[in-house]
């Protein structure tokens, strides 16, 4: 038997637990059936990121654990550990995707909007256009080059 697919869910602290967190979850079981997904508020990530030296660092074992990254918006906008959980897929060329709208968007880059705003302004997700957008069932790993910004200053989630 295959090992199940492994997804990284990252969003907001406000929307744990929320009716949009749970939309989200039953749209990733639907595309990927049987597989596993990793919750934030299930991580200690202050204690990852002082094993790791950083947040980013701690994002990114998160990150290299799983295949793929399903992020949830809220407002239109993520707040930080969103921001560092799709980074770190970016910067490791996972699949990384928003869901937004009722669909799963592959991203594209992220932008920063308001360092200070670490709750929720913090960035925007920027997708692909939807003429390109992918069957997330089946992921092309040359299709997720995207750029994005450098992680900002480090400080706990």
């Amino acid at each position: 038997m295959f090992p199940s697919t492994k997804i990284f869910f990252p969003h907001s602290r406000k929307d744990y637990g929320s009716a949009g967190a749970e939309e989200a979850l039953r749209a990733i079981r639907a595309a990927w059936p049987g597989c596993d997904i990793v919750d934030p508020r299930y991580i200690n990530w202050k204690a990852l990121a002082r094993e790791e030296g950083d947040s980013s660092g701690a994002d990114e074992v998160v990150v290299r654990d799983c295949q793929i990254v399903v992020a949830l918006e809220r407002e239109k906008h993520i707040g930080r550990g969103v921001y560092g959980g799709l980074s770190a897929a970016l910067r490791l060329g996972r699949p990384a995707y928003v869901y937004r709208g009722g669909k799963m968007l592959r991203v594209k880059r992220l932008i920063t909007v308001d360092p200070e705003d670490w709750a929720l302004r913090f960035g925007r997700v920027e997708v692909m256009p939807d003429d390109d957008e992918p069957d997330p069932a089946s992921p092309p790993p040359s299709a997720y080059e995207g750029e994005h910004q450098p992680w900002p200053a480090d400080g706990d989630k």
